[in-house]
């Protein structure tokens, strides 16, 4: 198992030196030694360590808890001071900014030890239970949508199928050949597409609740690829193991789901590039830090090569009706992803997404394995 990553801040090359074996020999892998605040923050954004060790006092425009706060806010990495003081002012401005510990300089490997792991635990703590009050937070806003758009839903099928079956009485009474024969053709067809719209939204609201049924879904997934691609000149790759296991699921929302996703990455992407999927078995923990009930699942990604997207868009992604012209693979329209995210969660699932402007999107699905007994 790859070792925990911690980065050192430290100007003080004895001292740096000292904490690095110090750390080496406590088993973690220092990712680099930085004097300066600036610099760690760039250094972060490229390492991504599990932990940093920052000194107060840098000779330097930005001290360490202000880089400790530009740290934290962007990338979630916790933050342990070292400083050769303890008054209570730094004590009041570390507190300030979430710092999940704080040493006395000189220290001891044991007490170093203790401090880090307990950061590190504290953090990913942290960061699980933001992670759930989102994802309670979004369901909610959802259910509430969702029960609103069932209904409008089925009083406007209601409507349709009113106006559907005048439009038929209508074509009754015309010869084949009459102007308005074409006019009402136009009509119903019209009245049909209408029709499909308010399947979705019934699939977004609670009337949606998956009809499951055992299956295995690479053929599926592969099948629906392929077809959404066709057009284009952007090429698949599929990485699947023989191993694969069985789900249950509702296919032709799973399908819904698919479609969505590879729809929005053909946008992002301009018809050209590669689009890859990645299928796997895996096992969750609760050391896994998803909000998924433990065990086995099987895991989907789909990897673009589009624009990306910022942070800022990249948390509104699943929200109802949210388009922005600069979401990249996510240029969602209406409630597509919406949808995708109502149907993964009615299948006890998970749907996540990463994303970085320029640098495409990737998004992830967890769908439970099947409990039944293999027939």
């Amino acid at each position: 198992m790859e070792s925990t990553k911690i980065m050192v801040v430290e100007d003080n090359t004895t001292v740096a030196a000292d904490c690095r074996e110090c750390l080496i020999n406590l088993g973690y892998n220092v990712t680099s030694i930085q004097a300066s605040g600036e610099e760690a923050i760039i250094k972060a954004q490229t390492e991504l360590p599990d932990a940093v060790l920052m000194d107060i006092h840098l000779r330097d425009k930005m001290d360490g808890i202000k880089a400790a706060e530009n740290i934290y806010n962007r990338f979630e990495i916790p933050v342990v001071f070292l400083s050769a003081y303890g008054d209570r002012k730094l004590l009041k401005r570390a507190k300030k900014v979430g710092s999940f510990g704080y040493l006395i300089k000189p220290f001891e490997e044991r007490e170093l030890y203790a401090t880090l792991e307990m950061a590190i635990y504290k953090a990913k703590s942290e960061k699980k239970h933001k992670q759930m009050e989102s994802q309670i937070q979004l369901l909610q806003k959802m259910e509430s949508i969702g029960t609103l758009a069932g209904g409008l839903a089925h009083d406007f099928n209601n409507l349709l199928y009113m106006i559907l079956g005048n439009i038929n009485l209508a074509e009754d009474n015309l010869q084949y050949g009459d102007p308005a024969f074409k006019n009402l053709k136009k009509a119903e067809k019209a009245c049909l597409r209408a029709h499909e719209l308010t399947k979705k939204l019934i699939t977004f609201s609670k009337g949606g609740c998956p009809v499951k049924e055992k299956t295995y879904i690479d053929e599926l997934v592969r099948d629906v690829v392929i077809a959404t691609l066709q057009e284009s000149a952007i090429q698949s790759e599929f990485s699947i193991p023989n191993d694969i296991i069985q789900i249950e699921i509702d296919t032709n929302q799973i399908k819904q789901v698919v479609t969505n996703i590879v729809v929005n990455a053909k946008e992002a992407m301009n018809d050209k590039g590669l689009f890859k999927v990645y299928y796997d078995s895996v096992d969750i923990t609760i050391e896994d830090n998803l909000t998924l009930t433990p065990g086995k699942y099987v895991k989907l990604s789909f990897k673009d090569q589009g624009t990306g997207m910022s942070k800022q868009n990249l948390n509104k992604i699943f929200d109802p009706y949210f388009s922005t012209k600069e979401m990249g693979a996510q240029k969602a329209q209406g409630l597509g992803l919406a949808i995708c995210h109502s149907i993964i969660t009615r299948h006890n699932g998970l749907i996540t997404v990463k994303s970085e402007p320029e640098k495409g999107s990737a998004f992830t699905i967890y769908l439970p394995a099947s409990t039944s007994k293999v027939v």
